[in-house]
């Protein structure tokens, strides 16, 4: 094509460093390390602490041989995602976003580079979203079940030792306002600890589980008093929106309110974290020691490990041009027993009728 000046892979990859802006949680925070696979398939390692003690033996004797910690390796070819989009001659011809009316002071090609720009940053923003769901999918349940076009559903399950997924019943849900929350806090934290040696610090909650604390008076005035003795200052008043809020510390817990989301083809909202939900993770190497894993992408222009690889191409009748990003994500908590996740609010069916509406 002559008229307009087609991207090449390079390109593209330069452009998607000056219009991509990382704003998932999650996966920035607890999914630090990025690998890009040389095969179609995903080996990743699950390690397990054994914590054991120099036994005494006499001088005289044959040291004993230790145990290695266990290793457990599998595999998974992961699903592809993706996204496609056509820009037609008229992106090229009408006003782009910005342009003054009725002035039309930017070429062909000025606009054609905004679509393109534009149509690579939606398509980085749904792959971006799907990373965070599957974030958000590992540390709440320990798992990722993938299902698609012409792709069969398969769960990943990480293997999660089955104490660290618990359910609050009764008087020891968080609605009741008298429990104590930071026993429940130290009490799970522990669980991470004994099973990986690194404790739980940052605690992640839905926001109707922030607002029953907000109820708990004990909660409320230990939050107050830590800050003003020193810690950050407290998230306790109304704030501005965000898909995710920092509160403040809880001793030596990190508060977070999540509240992350996505839409379908319908426009129907979908929550990546169940409501009613508290997740408390030991983040970093020595914790859950995330890790986004993408497996090699299956096209005869890419034929090297990659994170994501965006293509252009052209249709001739009607005259398009094809944007295609493609990418073969798996998030994996290599240490899936760095987390905890607690159902600490009854479903909104078992709710009062004023937390129900204050549900979002």
């Amino acid at each position: 094509m002559d008229a307009l000046s087609l991207y090449d892979t390079a390109e593209l990859l330069q452009l998607i460093e000056t219009v991509f802006e990382p704003e998932q949680f999650l996966v920035n925070r607890f999914f630090p390390t990025v690998h890009e696979s040389t095969t179609t398939q995903i080996l990743f390692d699950r390690f397990t602490e054994n914590e054991s003690i120099a036994p005494f033996v006499s001088p005289n004797v044959a040291g004993r041989p230790m145990r290695r910690e266990g290793r457990f390796t599998d595999a998974f070819r992961p699903a592809y995602v993706k996204p496609k989009m056509t820009i037609t001659p008229d992106d090229a011809f009408r006003r782009a976003a910005g342009e003054q009316v009725g002035v039309g002071t930017m070429s062909a090609q000025e606009r054609f580079d905004i679509a393109v720009m534009m149509g690579l940053q939606k398509q980085l923003r749904s792959i971006e979203r799907r990373l965070e769901w599957m974030a958000a999918s590992a540390l709440t349940r320990s798992s990722v079940t993938v299902v698609g076009d012409g792709y069969p559903s398969v769960t990943v399950d990480f293997a999660r030792n089955p104490s660290h997924t618990i359910e609050l019943l009764g008087d020891d849900a968080w609605s009741n306002p008298n429990v104590e929350i930071g026993d429940d806090l130290e009490d799970w934290s522990m669980l991470v600890l004994e099973a990986t040696g690194a404790a739980a610090t940052d605690v992640i909650m839905t926001p109707d589980v922030w607002r029953v604390l907000m109820r708990n008076s004990n909660f409320r005035e230990l939050f107050k008093t830590f800050q003003s003795l020193g810690g950050s200052l407290p998230g306790i008043l109304p704030a501005v929106q965000k898909r995710n809020l920092y509160k403040g510390q809880f001793g030596s817990f990190h508060l977070w309110v999540y509240q992350d989301w996505s839409r379908d083809e319908d426009g129907v909202k979908h929550k990546y974290m169940p409501p009613g939900t508290v997740t408390m993770v030991a983040a970093g190497e020595t914790g859950v020691a995330g890790v986004q894993a993408f497996g090699a992408i299956q096209d005869i222009r890419a034929l090297q490990p990659m994170r994501w690889f965006p293509k252009m191409f052209e249709q001739d009748d009607p005259s398009a041009l094809v944007l295609l990003t493609q990418s073969a994500p798996l998030l994996i908590p290599v240490r899936p027993d760095a987390t905890v996740s607690v159902q600490v609010l009854p479903p909104a069916d078992e709710m009062g009728e004023e937390e129900a509406d204050e549900a979002p």
